[in-house]
C-alpha cells in the first residue's frame, strides 16, 4: 500500500505541469450546490406537509369554537331576556301576571322542617343496635 502512494506521489509530482483540472473544480462546487438545493427542497415540502395538517387541525378547532359561541350567545340572548326573568319570578317567587291568580295547594313538605331528635341513652341498657335508631329516626 505505502509503494502504491509513493508512486502516484511521484507520477504526480513528475507529471503536474501536464495534468488538466479544468473543470474539476467547477463540477464538484455544482454538485455539492444541487445537493445543498435538493435537501433543502425535501425540507421545505415537510415543513409544508407538516403546516398544512397544523392548518386543518386548527381550522376544525376554530369551528367548533364558532359554533359553541353562536350557541352560548343564543343562550345569553335568551337568558338576558324580560321572558325568563318573568319565567324564573313565577317558579322561584311564585309571582303571577295581572290576568292570573295563584292558589296555594299545598303546604310546605315535611322534610324541609329540621327537628333535631337525640337519642337518650339513660333508657338504653342494650347498646348492639344503636345504629337502627339513627336510620329509623
Amino acid at each position: 500500500m505505502k509503494r502504491l502512494f509513493r508512486y502516484l506521489k511521484k507520477q504526480i509530482v513528475t507529471h503536474k505541469n501536464s495534468i488538466v483540472v479544468e473543470g474539476v473544480p467547477l463540477s464538484i462546487f455544482l454538485l455539492l450546490i444541487s445537493f445543498v438545493m435538493g435537501v433543502n427542497i425535501l425540507r421545505v415540502i415537510t415543513n409544508g406537509k407538516n403546516n398544512y395538517e397544523t392548518y386543518l387541525s386548527e381550522k376544525a378547532s376554530l369551528e367548533e369554537i364558532i359554533a359553541k359561541n353562536e350557541d352560548l350567545t343564543k343562550e345569553n340572548n335568551f337568558v338576558s331576556s324580560d321572558e325568563y326573568r318573568k319565567l324564573i319570578l313565577r317558579e322561584t317567587s311564585n309571582y303571577a301576571s295581572d290576568n292570573e291568580r295563584l292558589f296555594q295547594t299545598k303546604e310546605k313538605p315535611a322534610f324541609l322542617d329540621e327537628t333535631k331528635q337525640y337519642l337518650d341513652l339513660g333508657q338504653k341498657k342494650d347498646y348492639s343496635n344503636w345504629w337502627l335508631k339513627l336510620v329509623i329516626n
